[in-house]
């Protein structure tokens, strides 16, 4: 754990040095602070699996909303190497904005729904579907069915947010926009992240058989 921490604040320090010199050295800052808060929520499950605690569904939702969790953080980091993105579009993404949350909700609920019983087998701090399941006493089905309704809320959000004014340019919005489409896939049938076989088609086809524009 220490030679990851001094690793990213090695690599931090890099990039403010070189964000500095086009003026734009709080971006890091912003990277800074999004991290903290994943940090915060990873050390709180752990405390959770570390007791054996299983939360309200509310509260192992909420758990990664103050701000929206992992969202936030890759933002924040796409926002970095986004030359339309400035002291604005930071400041912006620390107000909480309802997109981020949204984007945050249909990955959390698409992850957990495929990948929950493998880190179950492995040993991990109860997901959002064994919180739903026990607090609202339903089956798996019920409660996969039930996330496919908050999720498809979050869809609804998504574009409502992408079509009313906001104080940033709409390339900002689509990113957060790609960001859930790529959770999507990533987790479509099987966790993509654990066993990335199941992505060799989409690959094949981005890559080696691209779709002529």
């Amino acid at each position: 754990m220490k030679l990851l921490y001094t690793t990213l604040l090695n690599f931090y320090d890099e990039l403010e040095d070189e964000e500095s010199k086009e003026g734009r050295s709080y971006c890091v800052s912003c990277m800074k602070d999004t991290i903290k808060d994943l940090l915060k929520v990873s050390l709180l499950e752990a405390e959770w699996f570390r007791k054996g605690f299983v939360p309200p569904f509310e509260e192992r939702l909420n758990s990664e909303l103050a701000p929206a969790g992992s969202i936030s953080f890759y933002a924040a980091t796409y926002f970095v190497g986004m030359g339309a993105a400035g002291n604005k579009e930071f400041e912006w993404l620390k107000s909480d904005p309802k997109i981020v949350r949204a984007a945050y909700i249909i990955g959390r609920l698409q992850c957990d729904i495929v990948s929950h019983e493998d880190e179950q087998k492995r040993g991990h701090v109860a997901s959002t579907v064994e919180c739903c399941m026990k607090e609202y006493d339903i089956s798996k089905e019920e409660t996969v069915e039930k996330f496919k309704r908050i999720m498809s809320d979050g869809w609804k959000d998504l574009n409502k947010e992408c079509m009313k004014p906001t104080a940033v340019s709409s390339k900002v919005l689509i990113t957060l926009v790609n960001s859930a489409r790529v959770i999507e896939i990533l987790y479509k049938e099987k966790d993509g992240v654990t066993c990335p076989e199941a992505l060799k088609d989409y690959i094949t086809k981005l890559i080696i058989h691209p779709i002529p524009i």
